[in-house]
């Protein structure tokens, strides 16, 4: 399990933030590689969405139905389900999962802007995240500092974006 910013993500918590006709095997795969879900996790969601009838192809259908037993299969299987170039950057997605997760409990959390800022670097700096960072507060004497009020508006202009724009939400 990864530390924080990424050890906080999960399958529920992408669950709770994304709609499962958004979950698409390349986001599986990316949060697989990047160590935020296992191969159960894979297996668990490729299941809903092959019950939902969401599953596109044989290669998601045979992930749905592996057994504990054969969960060695998932990389493969999620490399050829993945195959084709995703149509939402999978990065951009768990970003909008990390940051909606951090927002949710902004208030409460004094280092909230610290694993913002962690949470972007560590899933590669999503490009429409990056500009998030820009926005932290700055030590005083800086050249720039940014307010946290601005910085909650951004935020929260991107969260809404993301979920207008990737149909996430």
């Amino acid at each position: 399990m990864p530390e924080w910013p990424l050890g906080a993500l999960d399958a529920v918590t992408l669950r709770q933030f994304v709609r499962l006709d958004a979950i698409s095997p390349h986001v599986l795969r990316f949060g697989y590689v990047k160590g935020i879900i296992d191969e159960q996790h894979v297996v668990d969601l490729e299941l809903r969405r092959l019950q939902h009838g969401l599953a596109s192809g044989a290669s998601e259908e045979d992930l749905a139905l592996l057994l504990s037993d054969d969960l060695s299969r998932v990389p493969i299987l999620l490399e050829s389900a993945a195959a084709s170039p995703p149509a939402i950057d999978p990065a951009r997605v768990w970003a909008y999962v990390g940051t909606r997760l951090i927002r949710t409990r902004w208030e409460a959390n004094p280092e909230a802007i610290y694993e913002l800022a962690g949470l972007i670097e560590s899933l590669g700096m999503p490009e429409s995240y990056r500009g998030l960072v820009y926005y932290e507060p700055r030590a005083k004497g800086s050249a720039k500092a940014g307010s946290p009020a601005r910085l909650l508006r951004a935020i929260d202009e991107r969260l809404q974006m993301d979920g207008e724009t990737l149909g996430l939400g």
